[in-house]
């Protein structure tokens, strides 16, 4: 037999133990190229693409949008043509082998012929029943009037990616309300965005928080030698935690930095180090939504959240997720509380009796003569969070 090579899922990253067959390039039996790409598999953090080290023929071990664990053989390449239909009959007499061994009742036999069911749907099962076929057909039934959407391997990735963070996590969440005057991001080259500041503010308080550029593990807590900073990007591929580089100290960088990882992400040339992070930050400062709980990334002990920018008194809310395995409420807290002051300081409106105007005369404070325990009154609606100064509250 001329076997070439065997191709195989390749680990790369220690946080999966799988990934998804996302895209076949190839048909089985194909002639192949050296370095061409065969398929495409995805892990929760990215997307690879398998090639051939050698010319010659296909034979795929794999099926599209299934999962396999790392080290599973998906491709053998073969010399001669043939050599892949020999493989395919041996596995073929195998599965008949298999097949032989199960016991199936002569009405089982008659409901799975009726219904040109492949036997393989059974797989697992040594005796086969009328009425384990009679619950598969009332279960395909079932199926048949609900409107099912299959999940992408991405999809899927991210899922288990999830499941298997909350399975090592105790995560807790507070909240802060941070004042920021937008104004300074019209000229950035990320327009109006309040996320660089949060990054660059993060990066340098977090050296005085070492707790949260963390993770629990065994019963320790590993502390990591290096700030990275992940942001957590969904443009419609799958969410994916991105690295940063490591210059935070210039606004002007860290803008380019995100954009260029847009740019990856768009064009899937996603690669490991880019995964590679130890705090993440989420921002729907864009979208309307108040404030959130996020997600903790694996190997993490704590998630930024930034919320909707609230126009009408120049303020955020900010949330912080971590885990209770390594630090507590009070840690947390100070650090969101030096957070907010620390953006205040440089960048919340200077005048702070101008932040708050009257939401029915739209006069501002400073527009009254009389200060002293004057006020506003805060207004709560469908709309969000405004103010009435206290003549049209109490209706003058």
């Amino acid at each position: 037999m001329s076997l070439l090579e065997r191709i195989l899922i390749p680990k790369e990253n220690a946080n999966d133990d799988s990934a998804i067959i996302t895209s076949l390039n190839k048909v089985d039996q194909s002639f192949v190229k050296k370095d061409e790409v065969i398929l495409e598999v995805t892990t929760s953090k990215i997307t690879l693409e398998l090639t051939s080290n050698y010319d010659g023929y296909l034979k795929l071990n794999c099926e599209l949008k299934q999962k396999y664990d790392f080290g599973y053989c998906v491709a053998e390449i073969y010399s001669n043509k043939d050599d892949t239909l020999n493989t395919s009959k041996e596995e073929n007499k195998s599965e008949k082998n298999e097949k032989s061994k199960v016991v199936i009742t002569k009405p089982a036999t008659k409901l799975i012929e009726e219904n040109s069911l492949d036997i393989n749907l059974f797989k697992g099962l040594e005796f086969i029943s009328e009425k384990n076929v009679l619950d598969f057909l009332k279960d395909e039934k079932s199926k048949s009037n609900n409107n099912i959407t299959k999940l992408d391997g991405a999809k899927l990735n991210e899922i288990d990616y999830l499941e298997n963070t909350y399975n090592t996590v105790i995560p807790s969440t507070l909240f802060n309300t941070v004042h920021f005057d937008k104004q300074i991001t019209k000229n950035n080259l990320l327009k109006n965005s309040i996320l660089p500041y949060i990054i660059q503010e993060s990066y340098f308080l977090l050296k005085s928080y070492p707790k949260l550029n963390a993770y629990f593990n065994d019963n320790q807590i590993y502390f990591y030698p290096e700030i990275k900073i992940g942001v957590a990007l969904d443009l419609d591929k799958g969410l994916r935690v991105l690295q940063l580089n490591d210059d935070y100290k210039n606004l002007d960088n860290i803008q380019k930095n995100i954009l260029l990882l847009i740019d990856k992400y768009l064009d899937n040339k996603i690669k490991k180090e880019d995964t590679m992070t130890t705090f993440t930050i989420t921002d729907l400062s864009n979208y309307s939504i108040d404030f959130f709980v996020p997600v903790i990334n694996y190997k993490q002990s704590c998630v930024l959240g930034i919320g909707k920018f609230n126009e009408t008194n120049n303020s955020f809310i900010i949330s912080c997720t971590y885990d209770h395995k390594v630090t507590e409420g009070k840690y947390v807290s100070n650090f969101l509380d030096e957070l907010k002051e620390n953006i205040e300081n440089k960048y919340s409106p200077q005048d702070g009796n101008n932040l708050i105007e009257c939401k029915s005369c739209l006069k501002k404070l400073d527009d009254f003569e009389v200060k002293n325990n004057f006020g506003f009154i805060t207004v709560k609606d469908n709309h969000g969070e405004s103010y009435l100064c206290r003549n049209c509250f109490e209706g003058y």
